[in-house]
């Protein structure tokens, strides 16, 4: 099994899951702990048949701009450094759902600061490298989350540090740092069976993330669109789709990466920047084909609604203008 420096480079990231590096583990314990807890829980199917087919109004999703607004380069800004890549897909997934609901839903909330990746990887159960996106999907939904800055005579989750959940896997989350979570909890989380149910999560605002065996190049092709190119074992969000076929030549998601800089610019997306927003560092567009067949038919998809964040005094004035659609 491949192993990380202790500041790997992008490039020593992609290299280390090409060769094998489990970031994504889908076959253990918290993963079957969660699949029986969802088919225990009507929650998910009767909040996917409330918002059924509405993607098919909404054109265009684009979510991670909403974070953008509120976090610039944020994608971009902690690039892993261990096999945690799920709890960056799951911090993503759940700031952009908050931004979202901040942003364009009109909720009295501030964003204060990014999501803290260390309390969903320490949540994974055992001390080894890479983690089951139901098992932090369910810490989430049990607990809440955490942002990044110092919680004094608890913990200091101000700057990333992996050595901080990796240190917790094996003896678990401190149940003083899992109550600092319940203050801010998640109470929608969705489990999408289709790709139209994907759909209908963004064009919702429910941003989330997915384990899969999927792996593109890291050299742009001309027309945009990362098709599969190898395998790896990888958590990443999705926080966006473009269904229209105007800017790319299919229907398209969006996946942000945890690699940092690992990949130059979209090609395409750097023309369309008036639609588009800035181009996020590492962001791939993936095609809905190999979208449904590797993330959602991954049987390891969650997606975010409802997030309880930090009640502000007063809001700034981001405009009217409606992303999602």
């Amino acid at each position: 099994m491949p192993t990380l420096s202790h500041n790997p480079t992008p490039k020593e990231l992609e290299q280390a899951y090409r060769e094998g590096l489990d970031g994504w583990i889908f076959d253990n314990p918290a993963q079957k702990e969660w699949e029986e807890f969802c088919e225990e829980q009507p929650d998910p199917d009767i909040e996917l048949a409330s918002i059924k087919d509405t993607y098919k109004d909404v054109k265009r999703a684009l979510l991670y701009r909403s974070r953008e607004k509120f976090d610039p380069g944020a994608f971009g800004k902690e690039a892993q450094k261990g096999p945690d890549c799920t709890s960056h897909g799951d911090r993503n997934g759940c700031d952009v759902t908050r931004c979202v609901e901040i942003d364009l839903k009109g909720e009295a909330e501030e964003y204060k600061a990014r999501g803290a990746t260390e309390p969903g990887y320490g949540s994974r159960g055992h001390g080894g490298g890479g983690s089951s996106p139901g098992g932090l999907a369910k810490f989430k939904r049990d607990y809440g989350f955490l942002i990044r800055i110092n919680y004094p005579g608890i913990v200091d989750l101000s700057n990333y540090t992996y050595s901080i959940g990796a240190n917790w896997g094996r003896r678990g989350v401190p149940e003083s740092v899992k109550q600092l979570c319940k203050q801010n909890p998640v109470r929608k989380l969705i489990v999408p069976k289709s790709v139209e149910q994907v759909m209908d999560c963004l064009s919702n605002g429910y941003a989330g993330h997915s384990g899969q065996s999927w792996a593109c190049s890291s050299r742009q092709p001309e027309n945009g669109i990362n098709t599969k190119s190898g395998t790896w074992n990888h958590d990443m969000g999705t926080v966006g789709f473009d269904a229209t076929e105007e800017i790319f030549e299919d229907i398209v998601f969006f996946v942000p990466q945890s690699w940092g800089d690992w990949i130059a610019p979209n090609k395409v997306w750097v023309k369309h920047t008036d639609v588009l927003g800035e181009y996020p560092t590492g962001m791939i567009v993936v095609p809905i084909g190999d979208y449904d067949r590797y993330f959602v038919r991954s049987g390891s998809i969650y997606f975010y609604g409802d997030v309880q964040g930090f009640p502000a005094k007063k809001l700034p004035h981001y405009g009217t203008q409606n992303i999602i659609a």
